[in-house]
């Protein structure tokens, strides 16, 4: 009693002028603000000459009505086709009207029973207004059902007929089938035991010979999926969702740490990651970490002989060590990142290590997504024109995860129960659907932005659209799912009010809808399963109750006027121990065991140059060009390779040198030295020099010869796969025959060049493999030394 006074004062807060000013600025700073950040977000494309995708739907209907433009489509197309009418918003309403007045004729189709996406700004009213314009004479109802079997269609009628007319009544196309309807009802009280009663229900279908992978379960909310699954996983139920937090799996996790690994043999984090994922879980401390501290220790110990002088040796983690062998072949210079990963798996030995940790299908549907999103990563790449690298895969798998969009996708195939929203079902189909969530009832959100009107107007569905937005003024309740604050009664007399109450028809009348999408997905047996007594949402089909009769016994009932059998199943969470699915029967997904011996895959590329060195018994003749070798201060061995490359690149460059005196020849030589860091290995001068002598002696060997430098060389391989790789110089002789030649930098003297040469006889042979399977002649194959300056020629 003593805050009956707070309560009479308080009861007054809606009529204070105060508040009603306050919500007059409120809203006038709103709208305000909004066209302020609408008018900068303009300005941000137009200065980057950027579109949206509303920018496309209004200009292409600006566009519409060029004369000219109209005047060309009249003359190109004859027939506009428009399908899933009855998701169009209002944009493209309005471009559909006017291809409609352009074209000689038109093909519209839709199902306004399935108008579902309100959310997406649809407007059914004004779909239904252009649908309801067009005389009768010219539409066409497709009455006739191809996917279920004839009790549910007649079902479907009989519940769906009373709200939506005679065009819920189709003609059944296939057999009827007995046990195709069933009320699943539930003695639980909160939403755990809901979704556990649920759970024991899809292991009594399977028990009767239903597989998982026949099995859709449907839901009003992802939250509501969240549990759903918990419950299936809780009774060894193989279970699949399209949610996020795929790369918070094991296997997600696993695979990229391997393609880290293969990016950077270097990082040790990775390294750890693949070892601990396929490791003992019951070991207190696992190997590695004693393994990687030995390793750290005794790289410190190096470090500390480096500073007494010593050659430090640098170390990969765990380098040598065969558990990341099959790792460190996967070549991703030559792989697509999707090829990559697939190279991964296989590596990691995925299939038997999922086997392992249990739960199958759902961690071979984290392999699958994995794949799908490198492959939606290159298909990014390529409409952006830009490279799709293994790099470039990571960081974008990365920023997915921190986006809540490493979505695990509930692939097809697998013997595992789906799980999805009613509206993520449209256009889908399974063999058997139940539909949960059934008791959803809420009142209509009249405090978000809402558009309506229009269509009065011939032609243009937007004029007369209006928008608006009501501000709820007392704040929500703290928490995740906080609500609006109560007390004040304006919720209530919101909803009472007329825009209130058009809304509430309209959330009422797409609720049925969606219901509809949900009980017409089932081909052979639907399910309608909720607590007793507790279907708000269900029960706005009016005949429910009297078609399926909730208050039978237990078992299987006939159905009046409809050709299959009704049943009907009390479930309760406390039967969860005598539904819980035995864990072989998820294991008979994939085979266990590892194979004795690992299958050698064969690469799709191969380069030349990687070719392995032939054992040195190929004969070569040597030319020794005029002067002596070129000194060298050759620098240590794991630069030898930077310093063929200078040398290259100048060796590459003579062709377009021929009108350059010396000195401009020894600044591009410098150039070459000093892009590779190798000033002072090698004076530029000197390299001009050999340049120069290969160039004479060239002229005087194969006179008339074009030079063709550093040219791609990629041809079928006769032992399989694909050659891929660069031709250092092929000279076109005048007869069309051609000469190859290949440039050398080894540190040796002219005595040694001939068993050289020899090393790289499989190199050659490839090179006139490729060059033959072009149709071309080969005149001779060379080992060019620029250091000695000696020219060697294969006898083969």
């Amino acid at each position: 009693d003593i805050l009956d006074s707070l309560r009479t004062h308080a009861s007054q807060v809606r009529q204070f002028p105060e508040l009603h000013e306050d919500l007059r600025q409120f809203c006038m700073l709103l709208a305000e603000q909004t066209i302020g950040v609408e008018q900068q977000y303009v300005e941000y494309k137009t200065e980057r000459g950027l579109v949206d995708y509303t920018d496309l739907e209004t200009l292409l209907l600006d566009l519409l009505h060029h004369p000219e433009l109209a005047a060309r489509l009249q003359q190109d197309f004859q027939l506009v086709l428009v399908d899933e009418f009855q998701d169009t918003n209002p944009l493209q309403l309005g471009i559909f009207q006017r291809l409609r007045e352009l074209s000689e004729r038109n093909r519209w189709v839709g199902d306004p029973k399935q108008a579902i996406y309100g959310f997406r700004d649809t407007d059914p009213e004004l779909v239904d207004g252009i649908w309801n314009s067009i005389p009768q004479s010219n539409r066409h109802t497709l009455g006739r059902n191809f996917r279920s079997q004839r009790g549910l269609v007649q079902l479907t009628g009989a519940l769906f007929a009373p709200i939506f007319g005679e065009e819920a009544n189709q003609t059944p196309q296939k057999p009827a089938a007995e046990r195709g309807v069933e009320r699943w009802l539930f003695s639980s009280k909160n939403q755990p035991g809901d979704s556990l009663s649920l759970a024991c229900g899809v292991a009594q279908l399977h028990r009767e010979g239903i597989r998982f992978g026949d099995i859709l379960i449907l839901e009003r909310t992802n939250r509501q999926l969240q549990d759903t699954v918990s419950a299936l996983e809780s009774l060894g139920i193989p279970c699949l969702l399209e949610s996020p937090g795929l790369l918070q799996t094991r296997e997600a996790a696993v695979i990229l740490a391997g393609l880290r690994l293969v990016a950077d043999r270097s990082d040790s984090l990775a390294a750890a990651t693949v070892l601990h994922l396929q490791s003992d879980p019951d070991e207190a401390t696992p190997e590695w970490i004693s393994e990687r501290i030995r390793d750290v220790q005794q790289q410190e110990d190096a470090k500390a002989a480096a500073a007494a002088g010593e050659r430090p040796d640098f170390r990969m983690p765990w380098q040598d060590d065969p558990r990341f062998a099959a790792l460190e072949a996967v070549d991703c210079s030559l792989l697509s990142p999707t090829a990559v990963v697939r190279q991964v798996v296989e590596a990691l030995d995925l299939p038997a290590l999922i086997h392992q940790w249990g739960a199958v299908a759902r961690r071979a549907s984290g392999i699958d997504s994995l794949l799908q999103h490198a492959n939606e990563y290159e298909q990014q790449m390529l409409s952006d024109g830009q490279a799709a690298t293994l790099s470039g895969l990571i960081l974008y798998l990365e920023q997915l995860a921190e986006a809540g969009e490493d979505l695990r996708y509930p692939p097809l195939g697998h013997n595992a129960v789906t799980l999805m929203t009613y509206h993520g079902a449209k256009g889908l189909e399974w063999p058997v659907v139940i539909l949960s969530g059934l008791n959803s009832d809420r009142d209509a959100d009249v405090w978000k932005p809402i558009v309506s009107g229009g269509g009065t107007a011939e032609g243009s569905p937007l004029q007369g659209r209006i928008l608006r937005s009501w501000t709820w003024p007392f704040g929500r309740t703290d928490g995740p799912f906080g609500s609006q604050r109560t007390g004040s009664e304006l919720e209530t007399d919101a909803l009472a009010s007329p825009e209130g109450q058009h809304q509430t028809q309209r959330q009422e009348e797409e609720n049925l809808r969606l219901l509809y999408v949900g009980a017409t997905r089932a081909k052979h047996k639907l399910v309608f399963a909720h607590r007793e007594g507790k279907y708000a949402w269900l029960e706005k089909l009016h005949t429910i109750d009297e078609v399926l009769n909730p208050n039978l016994s237990e078992g299987e009932h006939p159905l009046a006027a409809i050709e299959t059998s009704y049943v009907i199943r009390h479930l309760k969470a406390e039967m969860a121990d005598d539904c819980r699915i035995a864990e072989e029967v998820a294991a008979k997904w994939i085979a266990a065991g590892r194979p004795a011996q690992r299958t050698v895959t064969q690469r799709r590329f191969h380069s030349p140059s990687d070719v392995h060195e032939a054992a040195g018994h190929a004969v070569f003749h040597l030319e020794e060009l005029p002067g002596h070798c070129i000194p060298v201060a050759w620098p240590a061995n794991e630069q030898l390779s930077a310093f063929g490359d200078a040398v290259h690149s100048y060796m590459a460059a003579i062709p377009s040198l021929r009108e350059c005196d010396d000195e401009r020849r020894a600044q591009i030589a410098e150039s070459c030295l000093s892009a590779y860091d190798m000033t002072g290995c090698l004076s530029p001068p000197l390299l001009v020099a050999a340049g120069a002598r290969f160039e004479e002696w060239v002229r005087e060997k194969f006179p008339g010869a074009t030079w063709h430098t550093e040219m791609a060389a990629a041809a079928p391989r006769a032992a399989g796969g694909h050659w891929n790789g660069i031709l250092d110089l092929l000279l076109e002789l005048p007869d069309g025959r051609v000469v190859i030649i290949d440039h050398k930098s080894a540190p040796i003297s002219r005595d040694a060049c001939a068993a050289k040469a020899a090393t790289f006889t499989d190199q050659l042979a490839a090179y006139r493999e490729i060059v033959t399977a072009h149709g071309l002649e080969v005149d001779s194959l060379w080992i060019h030394f620029p250091v000695p300056g000696v020219l060697a020629r294969s006898a083969n």
